[in-house]
Formats: structure tokens, sequence, C-alpha cells
């Protein structure tokens, strides 16, 4: 443990350099991966809160019958949307990703020629 610690300890004087090199390197593609990083991290959280008007409709249908069935409408496609979006996201955050690598690796070769 306390060899992982020294090596993470000599490391950190780096972390702001490469935070540099990254930002001067792909700015506006560490801009758009945050925002897609953010978005990807929220969509599970929206699908958790739009499974309960989903079981609330339900059992309102339930004990009245299928003469209501529009109030289950809108959570559903809205969770259809959501569910389908989780996988776009991924791919995208994966695209830019890496985006933003070949930029960094063309800036660093750049600084070493």
């Amino acid at each position: 443990m306390k060899d992982k610690l020294n090596k993470l300890k000599t490391q950190l004087p780096y972390i702001p350099k490469t935070l540099v090199l990254i930002w001067h390197s792909s700015k506006w593609w560490s801009v758009i991966w945050a925002m897609l990083l953010f978005l990807s991290g929220l969509l599970p959280v929206i699908v958790v809160y739009l499974v309960k008007p989903i079981i609330d409709s339900t059992s309102i249908l339930a004990g009245s019958g299928l003469e209501k069935i529009d109030i289950l409408m809108f959570p559903i496609i809205t969770l259809a949307i959501v569910v389908f979006l989780l996988p776009v996201s991924t791919s995208l955050l994966n695209l830019v990703r890496n985006i933003q690598a070949e930029k960094i690796q063309d800036s660093v070769k750049m600084q070493i020629q």
C-alpha cells in the first residue's frame, strides 16, 4: 500500500502539466467529452425516475381498467427515448474520446519534432 501511495505522490506533479497539454491540444473536444460524460451519467438517473410514474400509472390502470391508458403512454415513450439514448451517448463518448486522443497524439508529435 505504501508503494502505491509513494508512486502516486511522485506522479501528482505531472497532473497539471497533463491537463494543460490536453486543454491546448483538444480544447473543444474536451468540453464535448465532459458534456457527454455528464449526459451518460445522467441518463441512468432519468431511467430510475421514470420507472416510478410507470408503476404508479400501471397500478391506477389495474384498478380502473384500460380506459385511462393515456396516462401510461407519456412515461413509457419517454423511457423508451432515454433507453435508446443510453447506447447512443456511449458511442458518441467513445468517438469523441478517440478523436481527442488523436489530437493529443498529434500535438505531442509536433512538440517532439
